[in-house]
């Protein structure tokens, strides 16, 4: 497309093809000139004041009109006049703007909303709040870069053009930002993509010239101009408007938040990628154990117990943790008594004597029991496959870095962690598949949905509460 935008920039059309001719001409045959081609052509007026434009590296209306009906032309025809291709084109030049401007201009592109803005935004609680709390580290960054003169042609105790480019261009501020999306929910399908923001020397202008109090013509004025200055305030609506268009594709930030994070940026308090890690990162609740209540007719004594064993379990790594942690909370606490004393009857083997803790202890083999008689197994999730979830709940347990390591043995809160997640993966056999093995929809199963169908299975069989035979 450079090539289209380097044609609609030829303003001067008629010097540009006197050249061309003239380049194609001899020696000779210039010399036998009675003044036909030397005439000098006039040039197009290419400003709004109807003087003569010059080749800038800018286009004015007229020009983008004409690089917009050559682009949509070679969008929709991009193979034509190739060796092979069909003379006529797919899309005639009608068809092929009009395509390009309903499905993708009009619908997309942006429009000069400055007025709006000022209006909309500037007036906003929420903005002026954050223009005021970064005033002092404002006025500090305008005053450094307005007295820094070295580079400037004109002297000027305002902000001008070329100081705001200068200043942005050297702190890094203008460039392309992209980062992973993150999110505290295990699996959360929104981080299938990146987040990105983007700041670019045209979005810089626009909001340097939208923001003076008086609107000019790009490429109209000189450099010591009036015109091309903002005072403070003026300044404040430029960071403003920087702000909010630099993050305008980040759904999740809020004006504000757009222009809070454009003033940090600025001041060196936080640089992009840390904006778009921290104000994109998608935060879950945990439940808290503040609202937990004991149940109608609970002995304080087992309660107590419960909180303690619910501070140890830690399920992280489960899908969806931690949105549903409340609802496994009350399933676990609902029945903690019959699973304590399910957990106490195979965790005891026939004279088997109680360890130093004076807690029972859960091997591998024993939870295996457990798993058997409890019918939790099946054909897509066996006894050896919950070997990593035993393993796991093990390892979880307060252990830590510099704690005992696992020793293959559960406490009760471990034993309620390894429940809890054999209960997701029994029902959940092929859960991160796309499909099972004969083609069919993997159905997923909530984790608590999961642990109540569990534990009401677990309940209802005797085996269960007799504890293992022998």
């Amino acid at each position: 497309m450079s090539n289209q935008f380097v044609k609609a920039n030829a303003t001067n059309t008629a010097n540009v093809s006197h050249q061309h001719k003239q380049d194609r001409r001899n020696a000779e045959g210039k010399g036998n000139d009675a003044g036909g081609l030397r005439e000098k052509k006039e040039k197009v007026k290419g400003t709004n004041k109807g003087e003569v434009a010059k080749k800038d590296q800018e286009l004015v209306l007229y020009e983008f009109l004409g690089m917009l009906v050559r682009i949509a032309f070679w969008r929709n025809n991009p193979k034509h006049g190739l060796h092979g291709q069909p003379h006529d084109p797919a899309l005639n030049v009608p068809g092929a703007l009009s395509k390009t401007l309903n499905e993708l201009i009009l619908p997309l592109a942006k429009r000069d909303t400055s007025a709006e803005f000022r209006g909309k935004y500037m007036g906003d609680a929420e903005i002026v709040n954050v223009l005021t709390a970064y005033s002092d580290e404002l006025k500090k960054w305008y005053k450094e870069t307005t007295s820094n003169d070295a580079k400037e042609t004109v002297i000027s105790d305002k902000i001008t053009f070329s100081d705001w480019l200068r200043v942005l261009d050297a702190q890094d501020l203008v460039g392309v930002w992209e980062v992973e999306q993150m999110s505290a929910i295990t699996g959360d399908e929104s981080t299938k993509g990146n987040v990105k923001c983007r700041f670019s020397i045209p979005q810089a202008k626009s909001a340097f010239l939208s923001s003076q109090r008086e609107e000019i013509g790009v490429g109209q004025s000189s450099a010591d101009e009036a015109t091309n200055t903002l005072d403070f305030d003026e300044f404040k609506e430029c960071v403003a408007r920087s702000g909010i268009d630099k993050y305008r594709a980040i759904k999740v930030m809020k004006p504000s938040a757009a222009v809070k994070a454009m003033i940090q940026n600025m001041i060196g308090e936080r640089d992009e990628v840390t904006v778009l890690r921290e104000d994109t990162y998608i935060k879950a609740e945990r439940f808290d154990m503040a609202k937990s209540m004991p149940l109608v007719g609970m002995p304080q004594e087992v309660y107590a117990k419960f909180r303690d064993d619910w501070g140890h379990l830690d399920l992280q790594g489960l899908y969806a943790f931690p949105t549903w942690e409340k609802d496994v909370h009350d399933a676990l606490l609902e029945n903690y008594v019959a699973l304590g004393a399910i957990f106490q009857a195979y965790s005891r083997s026939l004279g088997e004597e109680l360890p130093p803790s004076g807690s029972p202890e859960m091997s591998l083999d024993e939870f295996k029991d457990f798993v058997i008689d409890c019918e939790i197994n099946n054909k897509d999730y066996t006894v050896e496959q919950m070997g990593p979830a035993f393993l796991k709940a093990d390892a979880a347990a307060s252990k830590g870095a510099y704690g005992p390591p696992p020793d293959k043995s559960l406490v009760l809160y471990e034993f309620l962690n390894v429940l809890t997640r054999v209960s997701f993966h029994s029902l959940n056999p092929f859960f991160g598949e796309l499909v099972t093995p004969d083609g069919g929809v993997v159905d997923l199963v909530p984790v608590p949905m999961a642990l109540k169908q569990t534990l009401d299975r677990v309940l209802r069989l005797p085996r269960a509460q007799e504890g293992p035979s022998g």
